[in-house]
């Protein structure tokens, strides 16, 4: 007979929340770099330097939320560290550690790639 995480985690929301927190930090660090790119024109030419701030502030945020998800999830297994069993509850514990490990890991990119605009000036090649 199933436990109720194992049938948590063989339902859609369960292995939605699993993929989640597995790809939001890469789709954040992804995002950030393809929005702090493509804004800077932009933002040099109406001279609203903060959008790039404002991107990584936000991909930093999902990155992290993404982290959230699979440390809840990882809750939800029963917090266990042995993803040998095998089945729904061990492939559940993997993506979970998995998700908090990838997630955590590019939140961090993206602060350090946050630091230069913070002493830079996308700006100064522009004009």
């Amino acid at each position: 007979m199933p436990t109720a995480a194992e049938e948590h985690f063989e339902g859609t929301r369960g292995v939605a929340r699993l993929w989640y927190g597995l790809l939001a930090g890469a789709a954040a660090w992804k995002l950030q770099l393809v929005v702090n790119y493509a804004v800077v024109p932009w933002a040099c030419w109406h001279r609203v330097e903060f959008v790039n701030h404002l991107a990584s502030f936000a991909m930093a945020a999902l990155a992290l939320s993404g982290a959230w998800v699979a440390w809840g999830s990882w809750k939800a297994t029963g917090e266990g560290w042995d993803t040998d069993p095998g089945g729904v509850l061990g492939r559940s514990r993997f993506m979970a550690l998995g998700g908090m490990a990838l997630s955590g890991f590019l939140a961090l990119v993206i602060l350090g790639q946050w630091i230069p605009n913070l002493m830079l000036s996308p700006c100064d090649g522009i004009h």
